[in-house]
């Protein structure tokens, strides 16, 4: 009787334990099922919040309106409706107020967002949380939105590792940028549009780089070459007198704009002596990190014969036999022109073989664009073949420049937008959160 009872008096305790158990079971499996998909909903809002602020970091310098608009394209591809994403454009180094927007906004931000230039899209995507077991009321969670948020913008010296236009990892450290202006007679007619797509150029260089992170050079090239002329005609070579249209590499942006400023043109040029300066301005400062020449000329080559001791060996055309040349336009070449073409671009080779990269804006090249490029075979073997300058000019330029990516041919009209790729292409573009 005493076993029985005891018997008796442990009725229910498995139903108890039974209870307990699946208290258990469905605790785990809220924190097993439903904190996986808020994970798993987290991981898939990151990656399209990755990738859309990525996208629209490549329209940065279009158009901030094509820079909201890719963004929101991806969210969208990525799985994301426009009501889940919002899209900030900022300026980072001004601390400009962000322009900020979901995806669904009907008016999309104009050009001229941030001053002086949009460098980051900021995308922020939130979702209502995926709920199975913590829906039930015994659990008391309340609805919940998953949030992932992902900075990308533009970036001084690409980042470490980060692809250049030639599809090499770039190198890292900061940015060493050498603007070379041709401000021969010819350029007269476009030098304003000139100015002002440079000085554009200018300050998205170094807003970019927001002070330490890199270093724009100027100089302002226009036919002289002797000491004496430079502080009166502004000419590219070294001088015991200041030169007021060169200013070496650092952050100064109100003297390089001043330089800008003071720029003018001066009878015919060479572009040899433009870059033998730009080389020398980047071998004062050494640095590991990426280093560009962005080259704003037409291609001809005018040298002057009368100063025939000055210019540096490199650029020095031998023998020197040639009368002056003053006139200018699109024609035959003079006998002596081939053979600055041939130093000019042996120059280019030298300091493209030193890990410098050469941009060029061609501004009213002579003749219509040949279709061809400088990895068409033998056509950089052709410079100094007497060619018409309608060809030989274009050919050189196309030649000098790092990739046929590297150069761009065009008139007084395009040279705002044609800056602007150039910066595109000297700036890296990452993450930046």
């Amino acid at each position: 009787m005493l076993r029985f009872g005891r018997l008796r008096s442990e009725r229910g305790q498995a139903l108890i334990l039974f209870v307990g158990l699946f208290t258990v079971i469905l605790v785990v499996a809220v924190i097993v099922v439903d904190v996986g998909l808020w994970l798993a909903e987290r991981r898939s809002a990151q990656r399209a919040a990755d990738f859309a602020a990525a996208a629209g970091a490549q329209d940065l310098l279009e158009d901030d309106g094509a820079a909201f608009a890719s963004a929101c394209l991806l969210a969208g591809e990525n799985g994301y409706e426009e009501q889940y994403v919002t899209i900030e454009l900022l300026a980072r180094a001004s601390n400009d107020p962000a322009w900020q927007a979901p995806c669904g906004e009907a008016t999309p931000p104009a050009s001229g967002s941030c001053t002086p230039v949009c460098d980051t899209v900021r995308v922020t995507v939130s979702k209502p949380g995926a709920r199975l077991f913590s829906a039930l009321d015994m659990f008391g969670i309340a609805p919940f939105d998953v949030e992932a948020g992902a900075a990308a913008g533009l970036v001084a010296g690409g980042g470490a590792g980060a692809p250049s236009p030639t599809g090499t990892p770039a190198p890292s450290g900061p940015q060493q940028t050498v603007l070379v202006f041709d401000a021969q007679a010819s350029m007269t007619t476009p030098l304003a549009a000139a100015k002002a797509a440079a000085h554009q150029y200018i300050d998205t260089l170094l807003s970019v780089s927001g002070g330490g992170a890199g270093a724009v050079g100027y100089a302002a090239y226009n036919y002289c070459y002797t000491p004496p002329l430079e502080a009166s005609r502004g000419c590219i070579i070294e001088s015991s007198e200041p030169n007021p249209e060169v200013v070496e590499l650092g952050t100064d942006t109100a003297g390089l704009h001043a330089a800008l400023d003071r720029t003018e043109t001066g009878y015919q040029g060479y572009p040899c002596m433009a870059l033998w300066r730009a080389k020398t301005m980047l071998a004062s400062q050494p640095s590991a990190g990426p280093r560009s020449i962005v080259f704003l000329t037409n291609g001809d080559n005018r040298y002057p014969y009368y100063l025939q001791f000055y210019p540096p060996v490199e650029c020095r055309p031998t023998p020197i036999v040639q009368p002056p040349l003053f006139s200018n336009g699109c024609e035959t070449p003079k006998p002596w022109e081939p053979t600055e073409d041939v130093l000019t671009y042996q120059l280019a080779q030298a300091i493209k073989a030193s890990g410098v990269e050469i941009y060029i804006v061609g501004l009213n090249v002579c003749g219509a664009d040949d279709g061809k490029t400088q990895n068409t075979g033998g056509y950089c073997a052709a410079i100094g073949n007497q060619a018409h300058d309608n060809i030989a000019d274009q050919r050189l330029l196309k030649c000098i420049a790092s990739s046929p990516e590297h150069y761009v041919d065009v008139d007084a009209a395009g040279l705002m937008g044609a800056f602007q790729d150039v910066a595109s292409g000297v700036l890296g573009r990452g993450l930046v959160q």
